[in-house]
């Protein structure tokens, strides 16, 4: 490691910074290999190298950012491993792959609000690419944290996914149908409970039948 005097230390930095905000590139990335020298924490120069990148417009920050946040996972260092990757996710929010860093990460850390709300992200997701199978693991996780009562409209979400398939997964739809029924069946709101069954209704009538059978046992 190149050792730099305290003086000229804090002078190369407050450099970076003029140089940063005039726009002067070339310079400023010979002051960061410079200042890189001097600092022993290979994810902050990394992440570090990835925000002069991105001051500059230049796409190549995304990769750093991804660099620094898997280099802060292997230190053990979460929080700031999750700071980049919740960076990651404003700059490219099409990446699931940030999102499952994420969801990971955070139960790690045992901050289940977040989980939850990344979770729900990741189905939101998974519902605009169509993808059934993500759509499931997203619920699946997300009643093993809260009760299904909680996630219902997801759930209902889901069931209108699975009935646009070309061949949809009777077995699904009424597996989280029932979870749909218990739900409205606990809140009381049988408005709601009676339009989501004709909703099923007028799009496969096997299901419907299936689930009306459910509900006059649960009431029984």
């Amino acid at each position: 490691m190149k050792h730099i005097p305290s003086d000229k230390y804090n002078v190369a930095w407050f450099t970076l910074a003029e140089c940063v905000s005039r726009g002067e590139k070339v310079r400023a990335m010979s002051l960061y290999r410079l200042l890189a020298h001097s600092i022993e924490d290979q994810a902050f120069t990394s992440q570090l190298k990835g925000d002069l990148l991105r001051a500059f417009q230049d796409k190549d920050s995304i990769d750093l950012y991804q660099e620094a946040a898997e280099l802060y996972e292997k230190d053990n260092r979460l929080l700031e491993a999750v700071a980049v990757y919740e960076h990651l996710i404003v700059l490219e929010p099409t990446k699931n792959r940030y999102l499952k860093s994420l969801i990971k990460l955070y139960k790690q850390l045992s901050i289940s609000s977040k989980v939850v709300t990344f979770l729900e992200r990741f189905f939101d997701y998974a519902l605009e690419q169509h993808n059934c199978d993500d759509a499931c693991d997203a619920l699946y996780q997300l009643d093993n944290i809260e009760d299904a009562v909680e996630h219902i409209n997801l759930h209902e979400r889901f069931i209108r996914l699975l009935l646009r398939q070309k061949e949809p997964s009777k077995a699904l739809i009424v597996k989280h149908g029932k979870k749909v029924i218990d739900a409205f069946i606990i809140s009381g709101n049988e408005s709601s409970l009676q339009k989501f069954l004709a909703t099923v209704d007028a799009m496969n009538g096997d299901c419907y039948l299936e689930l009306c059978e459910y509900l006059e046992d649960s009431q029984t």
